[in-house]
């Protein structure tokens, strides 16, 4: 790497371009050994070992401060009006690093999911009541559905042209090995048989998430757009909310294992 930035550095040198030395680092990315300090990336924080501790903890910082000034308020707004705020100045900021922070330990992304309750907690409103009169989803299914809509925008030809690429289409058409049907027509190689280390990670990350998305009914992937997709999910979770259901909030979670029953 050493060699590499000074070959760089020449050929600044040559083409009369000064490279900022502050913005230069080294890093080894690696979930055991990796080695350096922490850089940003397209404004996401990455830590060498990909824990994600120190991104998550520079979204607290910035939103909890937000969210007990909020809170502050709470006898002048409704509960409509207080939802509204959090999803404008909150989600925003809280969100934004949603695809860099998936992959991060349960204990991890919990202390996110655990800001939005405690303002549920000061509201008195329960975490159903919210996703259902309010449509205030917690974060981790919100991340979930998220994610699955980025690879539905894979699949409609949407997205950076690098994702074909990383998420390469099924070359047969699979069938779920408990219910002996056939699965959708837009099946996703989810790479499983690739991973050698690491593996919890791996099934965090977006090629869990490839599995959860290719579980999914025929009727839902058939979605044109990426709105009625989204939307299409977030009514599966309702209704699994309404029936009183254990752990609707990880329905698309791909730690959770939930069968492909779940989405039809």
């Amino acid at each position: 790497m050493t060699e590499t930035q000074r070959e760089v550095h020449q050929w600044g040198r040559v083409n009369r371009v000064i490279f900022d030395a502050s913005k230069e680092k080294q890093a080894i990315v690696h979930p055991r050994d990796g080695e350096g300090e922490s850089f940003k990336l397209l404004g996401n924080i990455i830590d060498p070992k990909l824990t994600m501790d120190q991104a998550v903890q520079h979204i607290l910082s910035k939103d909890r401060p937000k969210i007990t000034a909020m809170l502050r308020t709470r006898g002048k707004y409704s509960h409509a009006d207080m939802f509204m705020q959090y999803k404008t100045h909150i989600w925003g900021h809280a969100e934004y690093q949603n695809g860099c922070i998936a992959h991060a330990a349960p204990s991890t992304l919990l202390k996110i999911d655990s800001m939005q309750r405690r303002y549920l907690h000061e509201l008195s409103i329960t975490e159903q009541v919210a996703f259902l009169d309010h449509n205030f989803a917690p974060p981790c299914l919100r991340r979930d559905i998220g994610m699955l809509g980025l690879i539905h925008k894979r699949i409609l030809g949407l997205a950076h042209p690098a994702y074909e690429q990383l998420l390469p289409m099924a070359s047969q058409r699979w069938y779920d090995d408990q219910y002996h049907y056939p699965r959708h027509d837009k099946q996703i190689d989810n790479g499983m048989d690739q991973c050698i280390y690491a593996h919890n990670m791996f099934n965090r990350s977006i090629f869990g998430r490839v599995v959860i998305y290719n579980r999914l009914s025929q009727r839902i992937v058939d979605c044109t757009n990426i709105s009625t997709f989204q939307h299409e999910l977030t009514e599966l979770a309702k209704a699994k909310c309404e029936r009183g259901e254990n752990e609707w909030q990880y329905m698309f979670s791909p730690v959770t294992g939930f069968g492909p029953d779940a989405f039809v």
